[in-house]
């Protein structure tokens, strides 16, 4: 085969196949120029070799740092946006196997005959690939027929996970979802009858009644500062873990990114209770474990885990919209202050007695945001009208380090606009919970990926990380390719 040269992208956690359509993101410095010069003012048709990364969280690959073999592509379409990047629409032409690099967005490729590879893939490319992403990138170089011994394995496990999928119940109706017990009807009865069986303390009564009325409860001062320190000094510790964290990145304009070196006060992390004991001794305090115990009536399991430096000035919602469970309205959340907040840097704020507005119902009927047909803008501020119309009182808080906020499923809440210099720090854990006896949604697909894993604190489960832990080291894939 005949070598020459062409442009290439490197990949992050993203393989295009021969036949295959595909997006790419690119943000990269080097590859925002590569595509300001070679794209032109008519993209469409303009042919781009992409290789991918074998670890995504390297800024800048070298050449051992990419797999050999890639993919020719044709782009179909392109959008910039702005200064932040470019979303590309392409297409897979065919195989190509990199043999040189002329430069750093100019490689040295060739040709590789042969179809059997893509078939082999078509089976995987769209829902295992989180589970056989290297698989894939080791395959497109393997001879015929060890890609058909592989094939017959992959095609094998994707029998068992549709055979999971097919045994999972469907979501109940809207009117079929149960509130958890201290909110359904006769809750403070039964508070009263588990108080005088002396299976609650009176302050847990006191708390329980509190939560009922308000959708919400309040514990001042509950962590004391040892163990917020520890989880802090963690966190600062995050960049000498290079790869083992998932982030926000908000620094360059892009929704997330593997940690590196560079991880500084100004990007969030996900589920950092799954690598760090001090978050989880941070979620799953006594007195919070044993609340969620209480309320549930079972085990809890911590979901979807965000540690805040700043605020995200996250609009007015219900969780229930982005926070999905099987079983909606079996859902909490804790908010927790790992130092004291100042106005302006975006503060928490509610509205009190929300959670008995009227329900929002989605395109299908649902809870879920993904129910279609909203915008975001538009739910917050219905929901502000609801709340407003119901009389409930708009409260803005400025916690102090160590307090934690408790809220129920449906309470209305978000973030106040930062107004403040937005390199100031506002630093929060939110953590979100639902009984054992129901799963995170996320949970339905790939199963054996997003598991849970029992810890002395508490039990978690992410749709980041694989779970059960294994002895291998722990790392994210975003659910996304990272952009390139």
């Amino acid at each position: 085969m005949t070598a020459s040269a062409l442009p290439f992208l490197a990949l992050r956690h993203q393989i295009v196949l021969p036949g295959q359509k595909a997006t790419i993101h690119a943000c990269r410095p080097s590859t925002k120029a590569l595509l300001q010069r070679v794209l032109g003012d008519s993209p469409e048709g303009v042919e781009l070799g992409v290789f991918p990364q074998k670890d995504p969280a390297v800024e800048y690959p070298s050449a051992g740092d990419l797999w050999t073999v890639g993919c020719l592509v044709r782009v179909l379409s392109a959008q910039k946006h702005g200064d932040i990047g470019w979303a590309l629409e392409v297409e897979g032409v065919r195989r190509l196997r990199m043999v040189g690099r002329q430069d750093e967005t100019s490689a040295i490729a060739e040709s590789i005959e042969g179809s059997d590879a893509a078939e082999a893939f078509a089976a995987i490319r769209a829902e295992a690939s989180i589970l056989a992403f290297d698989e894939l990138c080791s395959l497109s170089q393997a001879p015929a027929d060890e890609v058909a011994v592989a094939r017959q394995a992959l095609d094998r496990r994707l029998d068992e996970i549709d055979a999971g999928r097919r045994e999972v119940q469907p979501f109940p109706d809207f009117e079929q979802l149960r509130e958890v017990w201290p909110l359904r009807d006769g809750g403070d009865a039964e508070i009263e009858r588990r108080l005088a069986a002396n299976s609650i303390t009176a302050q847990e009564a006191a708390d329980l009644l509190h939560f009922r009325e308000h959708g919400w409860v309040l514990w001042e001062g509950l962590l004391d500062d040892s163990l917020v320190d520890r989880f802090l000094a963690d966190l600062a510790a995050i960049k000498d873990r290079p790869g083992e964290f998932l982030l926000t990145d908000h620094r360059r304009q892009r929704p997330y990114r593997i940690s590196g070196a560079d991880f500084d006060h100004f990007e969030n992390i996900y589920d950092s209770y799954v690598l760090l004991e001090s978050s989880r001794r941070v979620c799953y305090h006594p007195r919070v474990k044993r609340f969620l115990e209480l309320v549930f009536d079972a085990d809890p399991i911590a979901t979807q885990q965000l540690l805040f430096q700043r605020s995200n000035q996250h609009m007015l919602h219900q969780d229930t919209a982005f926070v999905c469970v099987d079983e909606s309205l079996q859902l909490l959340a804790t908010w927790i202050a790992l130092e004291d907040v100042v106005a302006g840097r975006g503060e928490l704020t509610y509205y009190d007695k929300s959670h008995r507005i009227e329900p929002f119902r989605f395109g299908d009927g649902s809870r879920r945001f993904a129910g279609g047909g909203h915008d975001a803008n538009d739910v917050a501020d219905e929901l502000q009208r609801r709340s407003e119309a119901a009389g409930c009182e708009k409260v803005d808080f400025l916690a102090k380090k160590g307090d934690v906020f408790f809220w129920a499923a449906d309470l209305v809440h978000g973030s106040n606009e930062r107004t403040a210099d937005p390199e100031l720090t506002r630093r929060s854990c939110v953590t979100h919970y639902c009984p054992d006896w129901t799963r995170p949604t996320f949970m339905r697909g790939l199963p054996d990926f997003r598991g849970t894993e029992d810890f002395p604190e508490g039990k978690i489960s992410s749709t980041y990380y694989r779970l059960p832990t294994s002895d291998q080291p722990v790392r994210p894939v975003p659910q996304m390719p990272e952009p390139c």
